[in-house]
């Protein structure tokens, strides 16, 4: 996550998630005693489960995946694929071999204060990928890690990735 949307994240949290647990737990609490239901294990057990709610949700982010889950696409609907803002294909079976070759390797969310922003030494291309009826999806792909559009950095558990599949398709093209 970049930084606006950490503090994004944090502001929404503190102005409507917050209030809307005290509002609630308010009501779920007058309700409690109305029924006698109060008592110290009781109001433990939701207690707990808002508090493991998020850190899953975190937990969760972080978790080793696929590639092919992190840059998800249906093949069928791409309408075209640029690689380095410079080679276009439209060709499905470009597509298909980009969706096998994403699929062998698994990947891990860095922090942002992981990443290393210079790239100038790695041997690296940008692909995006045009579906005909969403957004494009954009990656930075290098060799041992990855930028997305969305914002996140991962590292390849498994790479390094082999970039041979783009150096051939510059030579097809």
């Amino acid at each position: 996550m970049n930084d606006f949307t950490i503090i994004m994240t944090i502001t929404l949290y503190c102005i409507i998630v917050i209030p809307l647990s005290g509002y609630l737990s308010n009501i779920l609490t007058t309700f409690a005693v109305s029924k006698g239901l109060v008592t110290r294990q009781t109001m433990l057990i939701p207690i707990a489960v808002m508090i493991a709610i998020p850190v899953i949700f975190v937990v969760n982010d972080y978790k080793e995946k696929d590639l092919n889950e992190v840059i998800s696409f249906n093949i069928d609907k791409v309408d075209y694929v640029q690689i380095d803002h410079r080679l276009r294909t439209d060709e499905l079976e470009d597509a298909k071999t980009l969706s096998e070759l994403l699929s062998q390797y698994r990947v891990k969310k860095m922090k942002d204060r992981e990443w290393n922003s210079d790239v100038s030494k790695e041997k690296g291309y940008t692909i995006t990928i045009y579906p005909k009826d969403s957004n494009p999806i954009i990656a930075s792909i290098y060799e041992d890690r990855l930028h997305t559009n969305d914002g996140d950095y991962y590292e390849v558990v498994n790479g390094p990735i082999d970039m041979s599949w783009f150096d051939k398709l510059y030579d097809q093209y």
